[in-house]
């Protein structure tokens, strides 16, 4: 019997795995063959009509037409299955796999049969460990690297997460600034602003209305917290670290950097795609959460309160990056 070609890019580019449930991978899409014990493994089915398998999007062991069905994740994930044979997963459906040892195993896999240049899969290997590290150790790089999902987010305000400026080199060498560096000492002078206003307004009306003890009295408190308020504040800016993002065209590199010191380099060919997250925080109304994934973490780049915005900066991550941008956004929160 002929081997048929990959189920999703109709060539005869899958390479036989067999590692730890993984059969096939195909080298040029790196999309996975997983073995039938795998498909308890994936994530619940979402109750909706499945899709009909196109011509060439066959099971590569009795070439029958997939079975195509969405699963959960935090945007739906596709996969086709042979009842008798196994399940396709595309390499945009990682996240279907809802163990994350399993998903970073399923990843290895498709790297290690996938082709790229031998120093762009060492440093995509690279990147998985640290991305992996990051996920699970929240406080790297200011929150920028989150667990697949996001499961966590907060509403920071509107703006980048990363405080020194999210930069972008497109593949031309034009470089835009896709969002400011914002001063370390912005939120201590606001505290500072907030504080000197208010205790000024309170002694003024202690002035014409209380004695004058009363009105000394006051005073001091104020001066002490706005002492205390504003120390801490400016403390918080001088030990705190900062981190920026760069996306790299040329080099075709994501770097993160804490304090001007790269942190994180990751070769376009990991990122899965270029998605946007809905937050809503009741009292607060909605967040658009912009985010870049790998099928095992994300880069939480940006919080925007449009999404009109938000769409509008993905579109120019993406083409900088040639990556997927997801069209489902995922809504989360309150």
């Amino acid at each position: 019997m002929t081997q048929p070609g990959c189920p999703n890019c109709a060539t005869p580019t899958l390479v036989s795995a067999h590692t730890g449930g993984v059969t096939f991978v195909c080298g040029g899409c790196r999309g996975a063959w997983l073995a039938p014990e795998y498909a308890s493994a994936l994530n619940a089915v979402i109750p909706a009509q499945p899709r009909a398998a196109q011509a060439h999007e066959r099971c590569p062991m009795c070439s029958q037409s997939l079975f195509w069905q969405p699963r959960r994740g935090p945007t739906t994930c596709w996969t086709g299955e042979c009842r008798a044979h196994g399940v396709w997963l595309p390499r945009h459906s990682l996240p279907a796999v809802s163990d994350p040892a399993q998903r970073q195993h399923v990843l290895q896999a498709m790297l290690h049969f996938a082709q790229l240049q031998p120093e762009t899969r060492a440093a995509c290997q690279t990147a998985v460990a640290a991305l992996v590290s990051g996920a699970q150790s929240m406080p790297l790089m200011r929150g920028l690297v989150r667990p697949l999902g996001n499961p966590a987010l907060v509403t920071i305000g509107v703006g980048a997460v990363a405080d020194d400026g999210v930069s972008v080199i497109e593949p031309d060498g034009r470089h835009r600034v896709l969002y400011q560096r914002v001063s370390r000492w912005t939120m201590t002078l606001l505290v500072a602003a907030v504080l000197v206003v208010t205790g000024v307004i309170t002694i003024l009306i202690f002035v014409f209305t209380q004695d004058a003890t009363s009105t000394l009295i006051v005073a001091a408190a104020f001066a002490v917290i706005t002492f205390l308020g504003v120390g801490m504040f400016a403390g918080l800016a001088m030990v705190q670290p900062r981190s920026s993002i760069l996306v790299d065209g040329p080099r075709r590199t994501l770097l993160l950097a804490t304090n001007g010191n790269t942190t994180a380099r990751i070769p376009f060919a990991l990122v899965n795609s270029v998605r946007i997250q809905c937050y809503t925080n009741p009292g607060y109304g909605e967040y658009w959460d912009l985010l870049l994934t790998f099928g095992i973490a994300e880069v939480w780049v940006a919080q925007l309160d449009e999404y009109a915005e938000a769409r509008a900066a993905a579109e120019v991550l993406a083409r900088a990056m040639g990556a997927w941008l997801e069209p489902e956004v995922e809504r989360k929160g309150g």
